[in-house]
């Protein structure tokens, strides 16, 4: 078989064509992995710093009227204001922004209706506690809100009043 100088030319245009469009490929290839990577990486270093508000139960002010609330940011980054916590039947309560140190406790006092709150369908007897966190992002922490009842040493009775699961 005798190859021409145009048909080597030819077959050497072909094989170029072929090595570009497979390098273009693995090049696009390597480059939606980096982007995932690095966005895998973003979010990583993004919760790292995301904030974490733990909720607790001041007493002995706690009864059948009084919640007596803390809330505490236990994550690594602030919870941007307004922090607003959402209890059933009660204007919402806006808090300050909340510094990532587990020595700083915030309190909120709620006066709320325990006959309502237990009279709603589960799904909507929720304590809610909503922030945002430096990058921005919205966060929201949910308590199922139950009765619960506690030894009063004082009155030497027990008191029923409203807390979460």
């Amino acid at each position: 078989m005798n190859l021409t100088p145009e048909t080597v030319s030819i077959v050497s245009s072909i094989v170029q064509a072929i090595a570009t469009i497979v390098l273009v490929g693995i090049t696009g290839y390597y480059a939606y992995q980096t982007k995932r990577t690095v966005e895998v990486m973003n979010n990583n270093s993004k919760i790292e710093f995301l904030p974490i508000i733990q909720l607790g139960i001041t007493f002995p002010n706690c009864n059948e009227t009084t919640l007596d609330m803390h809330l505490i940011n236990c994550g690594k980054g602030l919870a941007k204001r307004p922090v607003k916590i959402i209890f059933p039947g009660v204007e919402p309560i806006y808090l300050n922004s909340m510094p990532n140190n587990p020595d700083v406790k915030q309190r909120a006092t709620i006066t709320y209706r325990m006959g309502y709150v237990l009279s709603l369908p589960q799904d909507q007897r929720q304590l809610v506690v909503e922030y945002q966190d430096v990058f921005g992002r919205n966060i929201k922490t949910t308590a199922s809100l139950i009765e619960q009842e506690r030894d009063d040493p004082n009155r030497g009775a027990k008191i029923k009043y409203i807390g979460w699961d």
